[in-house]
């Protein structure tokens, strides 16, 4: 059968593997029923005619258990916790001393020869032969996961050459017990139905076999989903107890009882019954047993006594019992007597034991269904259902009911009802249950369908509308937004919400955000909605400015912005501002579709800033840090001329300009011409701080032209209106002004270099002979230009070189002692 569910030919069914003799391991049913006999019906496993136990006489031996696994992962189970709990089970009963230790799992292949033993075991293991395996000998079934059954076995590990003898006869000495129930019986069995398969394989470590399906329900039947029972409890009592079971000390167990009342057959007794029996030779106390079944495996009560009657009270009425009784002394139990049965008589139903809904609850819908445990005496029920607890107004009141369940509706939701339930027969009405309440509530809301945005949808606004469909029994709606599919970072939790649509953002650009919704109402939430996500559309990055740069000083007329295009950038805001805050603009912009904007209307010498960010059909970007600029200040006014007046005529060869301050100059530049047009230049200054010039000696007889302008940072201002002035006829020497100077000094010539014609100067600070020569670069006298007494005073002279050779000459000034030279250059 286990091939076949392999194979899928099958589905797994228990009874389809209920053990028959034929079956079974070799059994030892002594014929002779003496002292040395195993008590029939206890099957052992055996080998070499003998069978197994791991006690030895007076001194219990400690048998090492392994497992193959750790326990059901699917019922959160221990392996060894299942084992301690299965070891429990079996040393409860009294008489019975187990020792064992966990050996952890155990590696094992299967001999797939003869199908009926392990072969091998991995590990030290120096006994190598008694393993009875029970199922799947080879394997097959690896595991039984989403299966219908289980693959479960344990056993013995003996070795045939150790053999201890016990209440007379010679036992296998086990040293080791395995027990294994495969992963993937979670879908089989309940948790307590694990603890049973574990028991039942460890009793196959006990040595017991299955008990044929003909000799009762014990629990190393097949279908191992009882409790041990008293077939088990004889059979532990003779191979773990000194103190049960048959013989082995050379006394004599007792004899069969013989009973007396009640006869077998009685019916219409009372619920307290006398048992009496006869005495039985060499018993010292007997034990009586009632039950329900034939085969006991339904005990209602188990009592020893030393005398021979017994009175047990509180049977239940109009029931059929079985009882029997047997003898014990110290040497353990005599066989059970013949089995009797009778039955008691029907009175009116007891009370009824309601089962659901459970006192208090809460149900959903305006439909329930009541349920309760049958009485065995009743032969029909009746249900009330009231609004109060004394059930003065009934909601509902059904009778004549003979099943255990009712379905009943219209239930007003949101309200507490009590309910109770009697028995009846033909001897009347039993009396009512304990009353119970319960509180209808509204069905709680399903699945939320989500509308829109598409799931995976891209390219969403950072503000997203979330719509989903209405539930009827919604009273209100919870959104939840997060970062993560497993909603571990929720950045948005909206809960009372009664429309069905929700606003959200502004979110992160450039994001994937996953959504659901679930309805809410009185009774409750309902399940969430399946999860959607969308990704934000990713806003412009950050935008790299690059000219002017910061701190920069700029003409304010003439300024151009640039700055590096942005990452997914379709166009761009500029800014410029006179404050950090940009609350106070000079200058905005959007819809740039270049990098370039230039602007010519600036405000002269203030302080800016701006700044650009990126902008597309999403939002804008980020504005870029802002850099400072400086604009120029304006160009100086035009300059008005004071001295000498235009016209100015017979002036002297040097003579003093003065102007008026311009504003906003710093300096001024200066030039004087002997042409309107300025193209010959005698004078070209700039960087003046003063507002006058003395210019000169200038050529005599001659009219000059003469303008100044301003300048500042910003750069020259417009030239004044020209004037012009004629210098007086010149002399040889010519005394200029009235100053007298303080000290001797020869001055440089002008204009340096010359061509043909240029003015000496010198100052004498006392009257003195005055010798003024001109010599060529070799020491030779080239002309004496003045020679004689002067007064102190300042002085020039206009040299004419004549046809002079270009070149450098020395003029050189001499008085007295005292000696000054210049160096001119004459150039043709």
């Amino acid at each position: 059968h286990l091939q076949r569910v392999v194979t899928g030919a099958t589905r797994w069914d228990r009874t389809d593997v209920q053990a028959a003799p034929s079956l079974l391991p070799a059994t030892i049913h002594g014929a002779d029923k003496q002292a040395q006999a195993i008590p029939d019906p206890c099957v052992y496993f055996n080998a070499a005619g003998r069978p197994v136990r791991w006690n030895t006489p007076g001194n219990p031996a400690q048998i090492t258990i392994y497992t193959e696994t750790s326990g059901d992962a699917d019922l959160g189970g221990d392996g060894l916790g299942f084992v301690q709990a299965g070891i429990n089970q079996w040393g409860s009963i009294d008489g019975i001393t187990i020792n064992w230790a966990s050996g952890g799992p155990l590696a094992y292949e299967s001999g797939c020869a003869d199908g009926s033993a392990i072969s091998t075991l991995t590990g030290d293991f120096s006994q190598n032969e008694g393993i009875v395996q029970f199922n799947d000998p080879c394997n097959e079934i690896q595991d039984l996961q989403g299966g219908f059954g289980t693959l479960a076995f344990g056993g013995s590990y003996f070795s045939t050459a150790d053999v201890h003898t016990h209440r007379g006869l010679d036992w296998n000495t086990a040293g080791i017990g395995f027990v294994v129930v495969n992963n993937g019986v979670g879908n089989s069995l309940s948790a307590e139905g694990y603890q049973r398969m574990m028991t039942h394989e460890l009793g196959h470590v006990l040595g017991f076999g299955h008990i044929p399906a003909e000799d009762g329900q014990a629990n190393m039947n097949p279908n191992c989903c009882i409790e041990i029972t008293t077939i088990d409890e004889n059979c532990a009592l003779f191979a773990y107890s000194e103190t049960g079971g048959g013989g082995g000390g050379g006394g004599t167990l007792p004899g069969t009882v013989a009973l007396s009342t009640p006869q077998d057959g009685a019916t219409d007794l009372a619920t307290t019954i006398v048992f009496q029996w006869q005495a039985t030779s060499d018993a010292t106390a007997y034990q009586l047993q009632v039950a329900t079944d034939a085969g006991f495996n339904s005990v209602v009560r188990s009592e020893t006594v030393a005398a021979t009657s017994q009175t047990v009270s509180g049977l239940d009425e109009a029931t059929t019992y079985y009882w029997r009784v047997r003898g014990a002394n110290a040497e353990g139990e005599g066989p059970w007597s013949a089995t009797r049965d009778f039955s008691t008589t029907e009175g009116a139903p007891g009370a009824v034991a309601l089962s659901s809904p459970q006192d208090g609850a809460s149900i959903e819908g305006e439909q329930v269904t009541f349920q309760w445990q049958s009485l065995a005496s009743a032969s029909s029920y009746r249900l009330q259902v009231g609004l109060d607890p004394a059930f003065d107004t009934i909601a509902f009141d059904e009778v004549g009911l003979t099943g255990t369940t009712r379905t009943l509706s219209p239930f007003e939701v949101g309200t507490t009802y009590y309910w109770r339930v009697r028995g009846a027969n033909a001897s009347g009405d039993g009396p009512w249950s304990s009353a119970r309440s319960f509180t209808t509530r509204p069905a709680l809301p399903g699945m939320i369908t989500l509308d829109a945005p598409d799931d995976r949808a891209d390219d969403q606004p950072q503000t997203v509308l979330l719509r989903w469909q209405a539930d009827a029994n919604a009273t209100a709606y919870q959104v939840q937004v997060s970062l993560r599919a497993n909603f571990s970072d929720i950045i948005v939790d909206e809960a009372g919400l009664t429309a069905t649509e929700q606003e959200v953002g502004p979110l992160a650009t450039g994001t994937t955000h996953y959504w659901r919704v679930r309805g809410v109402n009185a009774a409750g939430e309902g399940p969430w909605s399946p999860t959607r996500r969308f990704t934000t559309a990713a806003l412009p990055g950050s935008v790299a400015v690059d000219e002017p740069a910061d701190g920069a000083t700029v003409s304010h007329t003439a300024i151009t912005f640039q700055w590096q295009a942005a990452t997914d950038a379709d166009t761009y805001h500029l800014q410029v501002a006179t404050d950090t805050d940009f609350n106070d603009l000079a200058f905005e912009q959007t819809g740039l579709t270049g990098t370039v904007r230039s602007l010519t209307s600036l405000q002269p010498g203030t302080d800016y800033v701006w700044r650009v960010r990126g902008i597309n059909a999403f939002g804008e970007g980020d504005w870029s840090t802002p850099l400072s600029f400086s604009t120029l200040p304006a160009a100086p006014a035009a300059v008005a001329l004071t001295s000498p007046p235009d016209g100015a005529g017979a002036t002297s060869g040097i003579v003093t300009l003065q102007w008026q301050a311009a504003d906003r100059a710093d300096t001024y530049d200066v030039q004087v011409a002997t042409d309107a047009t300025f193209g010959t230049l005698e004078v070209d200054e700039s960087g003046l701080a003063s507002t006058e010039l003395e210019v000169g000696p200038l050529d005599y007889s001659t009219t000059h032209h003469w303008r100044v302008r301003g300048r500042n940072a910003a750069g020259a201002g417009p030239w004044s209106s020209a004037r012009n002035f004629t210098t007086a006829e010149g002399t040889d020497i010519e005394r200029v002004g009235e100053e007298v100077p303080t000290r001797l000094s020869l001055h440089a010539n002008y204009p340096n270099p010359f061509n043909t014609r240029t003015t000496v100067r010198f100052d004498l600070p006392d009257p003195t002979d005055v010798s003024l020569t001109v010599y060529d670069m070799l020491g030779r006298i080239v002309e004496t230009l003045t020679t004689g007494p002067l007064p102190a005073g300042r002085y020039s002279y206009v040299w004419e070189a004549g046809d002079l050779p270009s070149g450098s000459y020395l003029i050189q000034l001499r008085t007295g002692e005292q000696t000054q030279t210049r160096v001119a250059m004459l150039i043709r």
